[in-house]
């Protein structure tokens, strides 16, 4: 009886080998998925040399501090590079060794400056604002500083690493209060790290050395701990490094020395992990800055393979967890009758043919004609005029059955302030899951039990999704989670896919004139103001006139002469500069 049940377990192994799988076992502990990732080794735009500290602004634009590189790089919410700043050295706007990165509210970016100790503060675009900090043990002074983050009211909070304390300051760099002596008792430290405030002005300190995290007021009085080293769940292996904390309270901390991502309720009970050393899609080479968006998106900076991935947030417990093939065999196999190896002595062996009852001989066919199922977007990407409205279908290719398969999945977009679904149209074989719209996510389920909805030459249509453009900007409509299944009601790995969005802001006549302004050089700077196709004193005298009309109405980039992101009285004195 137990040869038998051997036997069939040899069965299901061998038909899992010969397809390439990997077996997991699925917990509730496994269920955040890798989206996306971007970023290679180099020195060029997207490229990193050990990325550290990650930020998001309101809008969902992406900063990472690169470390080696004595730089910040920005990113659309997709990857898309969109400026960087910084050179190394101790000038004001100077970067040396920066690590951790946080943005208040107004946007303002600020940079812990690990070896300059000191913090300098930026606009979104790089422009230096202001600095505090020197070295020493003093008040206001630093030694090695390493996380930063801001509260609700713009305070700011820095984990003074060597010096085994955390300084809270004004948005402007004036004390308000510090905590903190070497030890590992409560309120102590051995190397703070990251650092994170809640939305309660919870502060959070990742005590690296401790291995373990500790939670105070926003004031420094100790509230909680929790960790110890080790590799088990709830523990933390040489040396945690950086946390976030999430819109519900949820604290996601990155556990360096074990290449893992943790996730703990705000009272530091164990909630789930994820991760594992490679550079695969979500595995990890010593993982340092972490951020979460609104819709729960977590942002980790990859340090040791120069990237950024990024995962979603759990799939409803009602999808079951695919097991995914890492190759696609093609043609047919052949199936070589097992033996069994037996070694007597460290210099003979011997070979004994094992017979295996016909009935449960394994018996795979293969045939050439096998894919992965595709997720498709029909268009691709979209462009949206802002207050306007686009579609793009979603198709799911290479589905090798003809009737009986059954879809389930998530489709949400990455920056939900930039656009919105505000429409879903359904063939009567895909249904809706607790659809409100307007909504930045939406879950839906084709079922095929009766033949409806087959597979065509293009694929088998899941639904037509419509976006509206709120706001100028990038965003992307992703498919984030899917479960297939097939007739047997087997699962079948799905390859997800991303359809880019870009909302534009289109150009119009300013109050006063009937033509659109124009670029007249082509630099991507609109001088005729007027759109009479000259640039004359009256561009100057109109661009003066309606400078809130153009930032209100018209895309700021188009006339932003000194690139600060903004218009102000000096983008119309390079105006005027050009006459």
């Amino acid at each position: 009886m137990h040869n038998r049940y051997m036997l069939e377990e040899l069965e299901v192994m061998l038909v899992l080998l010969l397809f390439g799988c990997s077996v997991q076992v699925a917990t509730a502990a496994d269920t955040y998925q890798f989206v996306a990732q971007w970023g290679t080794s180099g020195s060029g735009d997207g490229q990193f040399n050990s990325p550290y500290g990650v930020a998001l602004d309101g809008v969902g634009t992406v900063y990472v501090t690169d470390k080696n590189l004595d730089r910040v790089q920005q990113f659309n919410a997709t990857g898309g590079f969109i400026r960087t700043w910084g050179t190394p050295g101790s000038g004001d706007g100077l970067l040396w060794n920066p690590k951790g990165i946080a943005i208040n509210s107004a946007g303002n970016v600020y940079i812990v400056n690990n070896w300059n100790d000191r913090v300098q503060r930026f606009t979104s675009t790089g422009i230096f604002l202001a600095r505090w900090g020197t070295g020493g043990t003093g008040d206001g002074q630093f030694k090695s500083p390493s996380g930063v983050a801001v509260d609700s009211a713009g305070n700011v909070y820095v984990a003074d690493m060597y010096n085994y304390r955390v300084q809270k300051f004004s948005s402007a760099g004036t004390l308000l209060a510090k905590w903190g002596t070497e030890g590992g008792g409560d309120g102590q430290f051995d190397y703070p790290t990251g650092i994170a405030v809640d939305s309660e002005n919870n502060v959070y300190v990742v005590d690296s050395y401790n291995n373990r995290v500790q939670k105070f007021t926003s004031n420094g009085t100790f509230l909680a701990k929790w960790g110890a080293r080790g590799s088990g769940d709830g523990e933390f292996a040489d040396f945690p490094e950086e946390i976030a904390v999430d819109s519900t309270g949820n604290v996601f901390v990155t556990d360096t020395g074990n290449n893992r991502i943790e996730k703990f309720t705000s009272n530091g009970t164990f909630l789930a992990k994820w991760g594992g050393r490679g550079s695969g899609d979500g595995l990890f080479e010593s993982p340092t800055g972490i951020a979460v968006d609104s819709a729960g998106r977590i942002y980790i900076a990859d340090t040791g393979n120069h990237r950024i991935q990024m995962f979603a947030y759990p799939t409803p417990t009602e999808i079951p967890t695919v097991v995914v093939p890492t190759t696609i065999p093609t043609g047919i196999p052949t199936v070589v009758e097992p033996t069994v190896t037996i070694t007597a002595t460290p210099s003979a062996t011997t070979t004994v043919p094992t017979e295996i009852p016909s009935v449960i001989v394994p018996t795979v066919t293969v045939t050439p004609s096998i894919e992965i199922p595709v997720f498709r977007f029909t268009p691709p990407s979209l462009a949206i005029p802002r207050g306007s409205t686009n579609t793009t279908t979603l198709f799911l290719d290479g589905l090798n059955i003809t009737s009986g398969y059954n879809v389930t999945l998530g489709l949400t977009l990455l920056n939900p302030a930039i656009s919105e679904i505000v429409g879903v149209s359904l063939p009567g074989w895909t249904m809706a899951k607790n659809l409100t719209l307007p909504s930045d996510t939406v879950w839906l389920t084709t079922l095929n039990t009766a033949g409806l909805g087959e597979p065509t030459a293009s694929g088998a249509r899941i639904g037509t999704i419509t976006i509206r453009g709120d706001q100028g900007g990038e965003t992307a409509l992703c498919v984030i989670q899917a479960y297939v299944s097939d007739e047997k009601g087997k699962p079948v790995a799905p390859q997800l896919a991303v359809c880019p969005i870009e909302v534009t802001i289109p150009y119009r006549p300013l109050p006063g004139t009937s033509s659109n302004p124009n670029d007249l050089n082509g630099d991507g700077l609109y001088e005729d103001i007027n759109g009479d196709g000259v640039l004359d004193f009256n561009d100057v005298i109109l661009f003066f006139n309606q400078m809130d009309w153009i930032a209100d109405n018209e895309p700021v980039i188009g006339f932003d002469f000194n690139e600060n992101g903004q218009i102000d009285f000096n983008d119309v004195v390079l105006l005027f500069n050009q006459l």
